[in-house]
């Protein structure tokens, strides 16, 4: 704490008063053994409080000292006997003549009292407070405080309540002030604070911090922190930080970091960072950094120190690549591609991502020419769209300052000569494309592709079943309704 003050012929009785109310100062003196009526000039502006008494009693017969919270006060013999009253001021009527000086009153000394009873049972003996006599105030402070500090723990902690409801209990109308080492709520109980162990049938409520094991039937809230573990058939709920685990049927709320695990029926939630690992139904969400993150649906994070699994992932950065359907990583391979293949022209794909493992969406687009014969014999050309949807994963490993290898595998539906196919048209592809980075972003790609399709698609003009896209396939087998074909194609284009 920073002390100011300015005092310009202040009294010492005044000025204690000033300190006190002001800096909420506690001063240890016996009035009579001081001089209150001395006049202080000291000025200090933001000083230690130490210093700022140095600096206040540096002139003045005040000796200081500090013990505990305690600013001690004594007078100075030494100092004290050397006071006197300010001399008056001559009238000057001449340059040469000056009225007599008159001759200052003798000092009065300072009346004396019988022994006075301070804080702790000492008394004052003398003027003077010697070492012994410091350290006998000192222990008994000490001791005062000790017993209150012991009074006031007895006051505030309960070996063990029971409850029925909130204020309805052992701890009546003083539920929210009591610590309790053991609480049993029946249905739902409150307490300032457990350090031990507490049951609730329905809930528990604690308004501080909750020290050892919390089971509750529906819901565990804390208000502060949280050191050990909370079990519910609902909801943890926690304001504080946690350390240790949370455990609950539908979700865990921390509002402050956590260090431990959630694991939670449907969600886990924490609003900072997690040193640890999420577990939930539906989805988990940490505002800061987390561990490890698994659900069966959503994951967000900030850093994730290993791993998220989940259908979506999102994160800023990760230590290690995600699995799931759709992973964004903020700091991660994020690229959109335009390019063409033999069997498809016009070919859209975004990957994201991280090098070690992305996601493709890929969207693929081409145009037929077919010559047709009318019922008259006539022949005439008609042009068909086909186009194709996938999805697929990719690895990037880098082989220079400027080269990535893209290995990518991906499955598309094709929907061959007509708006939706619904029989089986399968066109995989084994894609392997070296990646040329030429100004920031932008990178030139190209490389062999190995195609495999598998169609059901039939043509009653030839009779055969398979599809009409590959050309000069290298393999071409029919099982069944099933047509195989493959072969070696190529894929080129811009990346971004």
């Amino acid at each position: 704490m920073q002390v100011s003050y300015h005092y310009q012929e202040t009294t010492l009785g005044e000025a204690l008063v000033d300190l006190e109310q002001r800096f909420d100062l506690n001063f240890t003196y016996s009035p009579s053994r001081l001089p209150m009526d001395y006049h202080l000039n000291a000025t200090a502006n933001k000083m230690p409080v130490q210093e700022a008494m140095d600096h206040l009693f540096a002139a003045s017969p005040i000796r200081h000292a500090f013990i505990g919270d305690q600013i001690v006060l004594r007078s100075d013999p030494g100092r004290l006997s050397q006071i006197q009253t300010k001399a008056i001021q001559p009238r000057q009527k001449t340059p040469l003549y000056q009225e007599p000086r008159p001759t200052p009153p003798a000092i009065t000394a300072i009346p004396t009292q019988g022994p006075k009873q301070i804080s702790g049972g000492d008394q004052w003996l003398s003027n003077k407070l010697e070492e012994e006599d410091l350290e006998r105030i000192a222990i008994a402070m000490e001791n005062h405080q000790r017993e209150m500090a012991m009074e006031e723990y007895d006051a505030t902690h309960r070996l063990a309540q029971i409850s029925l409801l909130p204020y309805f209990g052992t701890n009546t109308h003083r539920s929210n002030e009591v610590t309790n080492n053991v609480s049993v709520n029946v249905f739902w109980g409150t307490s300032k604070a457990v350090d031990g162990f507490e049951i609730g049938g329905v809930a528990n409520s604690v308004v501080e911090d909750m020290r050892g094991f919390q089971m509750a039937g529906a819901v565990n809230q804390v208000g502060g922190n949280v050191t050990g573990t909370q079990l519910a058939g609902l909801i943890n709920h926690t304001g504080g930080k946690v350390e240790g685990a949370q455990v609950a049927g539908a979700g865990n709320i921390v509002l402050d970091s956590m260090t431990g695990a959630q694991v939670a029926g449907l969600f886990n939630i924490s609003r900072h960072h997690l040193h640890g690992n999420q577990t939930a139904g539906a989805f988990n969400w940490a505002k800061g950094d987390v561990g490890h993150q698994v659900s069966s649906f959503y994951n967000r994070a900030r850093y994730v120190e290993k791993r998220q699994v989940g259908l979506v992932n999102v994160c800023d950065t990760t230590g290690k690549a995600p699995y799931g359907l759709l992973n964004f990583v903020k700091y991660g391979y994020n690229r959109v591609e335009v390019g063409a293949t033999e069997n498809m022209y016009v070919n859209l794909g975004a990957k994201f991502g991280v090098r070690k493992l992305y996601n493709i969406v890929h969207l693929g687009l081409r145009w037929d020419v077919v010559e047709q014969t009318t019922v008259d014999n006539l022949t005439s050309e008609a042009v068909y769209t086909s186009w194709s949807f996938g999805y697929g994963f990719g690895v990037a490993p880098r082989l220079g300052k400027k080269v990535l290898l893209n290995v990518e595998a991906v499955a598309m539906h094709v929907n061959e000569m007509d708006s939706w196919t619904s029989k089986l048209n399968l066109l995989g592809q084994f894609r392997t494309t070296f990646d040329y980075q030429l100004d920031g972003r932008i990178s030139f790609y190209a490389g062999p592709v190995l195609n495999m399709m598998w169609s059901q698609l039939y043509d009653a003009s030839t009779n055969t079943y398979g599809s009409r896209i590959p050309i000069n396939p290298l393999w071409n087998e029919q099982q069944g309704a099933t047509n195989f074909q493959g072969w070696i194609g190529f894929s080129a284009g811009i990346r971004m």
